[in-house]
């Protein structure tokens, strides 16, 4: 069935509205990535294949933040516990040690920062690392912004902020939009920083976490999808069709099923694109619960029988107390419920388990992948087996 919409191909019997919200969500699309990493993901040299079987080395050594979460690398799969943070460094590195992330940006000279980057990742080829680090410096609006901060003399040993919402170029002369372009944040020097503006110091003992809803959050962390240096998921961002602001949940909805679908056939395959999956899901989770705390009377007030919430344990002292609603996957609410609905005096007990070699999974992979490297195909076809066993 071909949405109306978007003109997203999906399973008729799946709900309406999956990929698109019935069209209330509309993003920008996501562009074809330039030469080198074209050839690069195709996988038919020895280079590009050397390339996807080390994504994550390559993307590490372009990456400005950090990625912090108690997690488990099992290739192929990776599974987080906890909350996910980044972290950005300082402009400059400590005394007698390399730079690192973001600091390699601030070297000055593109040749000199190659072998840095080669340091960090052993196995990684000089050349591919050059034609990259050619690319961001060309396409990155991020790192371009970057070189022009490089540039001003006002920065002295002062702080550079990267602004959470954009100003129009020319505002002010220590204001740093990328030329030509409408998707990139606005880099400040020495100016007074907003609650979720990006702080980098020149020197200083503190290593801070990126706010989850800033606009570069996700281009920060992943140069390799994000080549071009491009907003990902923020709180303020606005459907292109009913202007109201598109929530993180439907921001994955589309992404995975409409934005990245041609751009991702082969992008699918590698790990970077798996973890930002992960990333985005755990953004996902935290914007819920952000909601339900700051909602918690509007909540409180819809359900009945709470009296049990607010008086067991009434004499201990455990701080604020957040009711979850039903809706929140894994709350007490949620399980109960669950609970309820799939062991109330049963009559069967069935056991349904997937499986990767279903028609229906092999036929819409893209050429050279395997189903794991299709989580999210997967879940749909299972989810579809599921409710017509029920």
């Amino acid at each position: 069935v071909v949405c109306n919409h978007c003109s997203v191909k999906t399973w008729k019997d799946e709900p309406p509205g999956l990929c698109c919200n019935n069209g209330n969500v509309s993003l920008l699309s996501i562009e074809q990535p330039p030469e080198p990493l074209l050839s690069l993901m195709d996988g038919d040299t020895e280079k590009s294949r050397h390339f996807l079987s080390n994504i994550r080395k390559y993307n590490s050594c372009f990456q400005m933040t950090s990625f912090g979460a108690s997690k488990e690398l099992n290739e192929p799969g990776l599974k987080i516990q906890g909350h996910v943070y980044h972290r950005i460094g300082l402009l400059l590195p400590v005394e007698e040690e390399l730079p690192k992330f973001v600091q390699i940006y601030f070297m000055g000279d593109e040749q000199e920062s190659i072998d840095p980057r080669c340091h960090l990742m052993p196995g990684v080829h000089l050349e591919v690392i050059q034609s990259l680090q050619n690319m961001l410096h060309e396409h990155n609006n991020l790192v371009r912004s970057f070189k022009s901060v490089l540039q001003d003399p006002a920065l002295g040993n002062h702080k550079v902020i990267i602004r959470a919402d954009k100003t129009q170029a020319g505002e002010h002369k220590s204001r740093f939009n990328a030329p030509n372009t409408d998707e990139v944040a606005t880099l400040l020097v020495d100016q007074d920083a907003e609650k979720y503006d990006i702080i980098l110091h020149q020197r200083n003992d503190t290593h801070p976490r990126i706010p989850e809803t800033h606009r570069s959050y996700d281009a920060l962390q992943y140069p390799i999808i994000f080549w071009k240096g491009q907003d990902g998921y923020f709180i303020n961002i606005l459907s292109l069709s009913s202007g109201k602001k598109v929530t993180a949940s439907d921001y994955c909805n589309y992404g995975e099923i409409k934005q990245f679908q041609s751009y991702f056939e082969v992008q699918r395959t590698i790990p970077p694109v798996h973890q930002y999956i992960i990333d985005m899901y755990a953004k996902t989770e935290s914007e819920h619960l952000l909601f339900i705390c700051q909602n918690q009377s509007t909540l409180a007030e819809t359900y009945q029988g709470l009296r049990d919430a607010i008086t067991s344990d009434g004499d201990i002292n455990i701080g604020k107390r957040v009711i979850l609603a039903s809706t929140f996957t894994g709350g007490p609410r949620y399980m109960h419920e669950k609970t309820q609905d799939d062991y109330g005096r049963p009559d069967l007990f069935i056991t349904f388990t997937c499986n990767h070699t279903w028609q229906e999974v092999q036929r819409e992979l893209f050429p050279g992948q395997k189903a794991i490297h299709r989580h999210e195909l997967i879940t749909r076809v299972f989810q579809r087996k599921v409710v017509s066993l029920i």
